[in-house]
């Protein structure tokens, strides 16, 4: 990995993430229409995040964390425009489900 004044210039192709994030968060709750998930939770079961890395400040997460929340946010937001889920507020955090067909 290549940085400049704390800037990610380039790193291997090797290191690139396999798969899309939307894809598979997309086919996640599809498969599991009985659950609903936060985004946190689809990082931990999806991605392998480790639980105590996230019960930090954001700022504290490690290298790579922030941005695929990020991407599983935005992931989330189109699939919830495309009306493929929905979610619901539960507590401090919002679930995300697939939607039921009418």
């Amino acid at each position: 990995m290549v940085k400049k004044g704390g800037i990610t210039i380039k790193i291997p192709r090797s290191k690139l993430e396999n798969g899309n994030v939307y894809d598979k968060v997309k086919a996640h709750l599809r498969k599991n229409p009985k659950d609903a998930y936060t985004t946190m939770g689809l990082m931990i079961e999806l991605f392998g995040a480790n639980e105590k890395d996230l019960n930090a400040p954001f700022k504290d997460w490690p290298e790579g964390m922030p941005s695929l929340y990020t991407r599983i946010r935005l992931s989330l937001e189109k699939l919830k425009t495309e009306k493929l889920i929905d979610s619901k507020k539960h507590g401090k955090a919002y679930f995300y489900f697939w939607r039921e067909s009418d």
